[in-house]
């Protein structure tokens, strides 16, 4: 987050980040396609390890992507680079096939076309947001199939009820926040808690673990992180590491979201659009995954937050920009 922070000093520092961006990105929707049509793979994955796991970083990117595609200043060739990316994160999420992910794409999508186009809506601009809905449209019609796999058999009942799998995560979790409610378990040790003592009762047929350091033979028979990030941070950190993670989210989310109420339409103030959007994604699917915790999407979401702290702090605190030395 520093790191980040500290290196942003103009607008070509905006421009190296968006690079990288898509960079990365086009390289994850080419392992995708590959994994998907030459493997057939049924949920891809990229190089992330979950299908999830790539959905979130997904949302994290396509906000920034538009947010960069809509702005003035930006150059033509990066422009249309993000355009293709952003292409590439809505096709990476509808191969993942991640119900959360799919929903959270649909509402990040429309609100960075709304607060990037703002009122000054041009024949261009309404172009490029009518070519993105023909472009994702497309791309649902072709993964429809495959989403309603998904999609068609969902009932919230059935997920959080009783028998569902991410309602006994609520169960299983429980009786360590009420037994631990202000040190909670420990970062990083719901699995061997759960496993070993609190949610043998909601899953008898759990193994536990046979030490402190040796895992049970099948991984597979030991609790799962939660499907939600809020309740693993309870549970391992205590209600006031919650509170700490809760308000980390909304400084994040001020600093970010004065740039919906200052408008503009130069690079600077739709990345910083862009970045309010992207920890919208995190917040969002964080409420049926725990994949932030995971160092890819972790480091992502700071390298972002650090753009947006740099551009808070030069363009709120209106602060000048060191200038630039001119090198023998």
């Amino acid at each position: 987050f520093l790191a980040v922070a500290i290196y942003i000093r103009s607008p070509r520092e905006i421009q190296v980040f968006l690079w990288a961006l898509v960079v990365t990105m086009l390289y994850q929707a080419g392992i995708c396609l590959r994994d998907r049509y030459l493997f057939s793979v049924h949920r891809v994955r990229g190089t992330l390890g979950h299908p999830n796991s790539l959905s979130m970083y997904c949302l994290q990117c396509a906000p920034i992507f538009v947010a960069a595609f809509l702005a003035q200043d930006v150059p033509k060739l990066l422009k249309a680079f993000c355009v293709v990316a952003y292409i590439a994160a809505a096709g990476c999420i509808l191969l993942t096939i991640s119900r959360t992910g799919f929903a959270a794409l649909m509402v990040l999508s429309m609100a960075s076309f709304g607060l990037c186009m703002g009122f000054r809506i041009t024949p261009g601009r309404m172009g490029m947001a009518l070519l993105g809905c023909i472009l994702i449209t497309s791309m649902v019609v072709i993964s429809w199939d495959t989403i309603m796999s998904r999609l068609g058999d969902f009932n919230l009942k059935d997920e959080y009820g009783e028998e569902g799998d991410r309602g006994s995560y609520f169960r299983q979790g429980a009786p360590a926040i009420a037994d631990r409610p202000i040190t909670g378990v420990g970062l990083n040790n719901w699995s061997w808690w759960i496993t070993n003592r609190y949610g043998l009762e909601a899953r008898p047929d759990y193994v536990p673990y046979m030490s402190l350091n040796v895992p049970p033979d099948n991984l597979t028979a030991s609790a799962a992180p939660a499907h939600n990030l809020y309740l693993l941070t309870v549970t391992e950190l205590g209600w006031p590491g919650l509170i700490l993670f809760l308000a980390l989210l909304i400084q994040w989310s001020w600093m970010t979201g004065k740039a919906v109420f200052l408008g503009g339409d130069s690079l600077l103030a739709a990345v910083r659009i862009g970045a309010f959007l992207s920890l919208g994604g995190v917040i969002l699917q964080s409420w049926t995954e725990w994949e932030f915790r995971q160092t890819p999407m972790y480091f992502l979401g700071h390298i972002v937050m650090g753009v947006a702290a740099a551009l808070y702090f030069y363009c709120d605190k209106n602060v000048r920009q060191p200038k630039k030395v001119r090198r023998a």
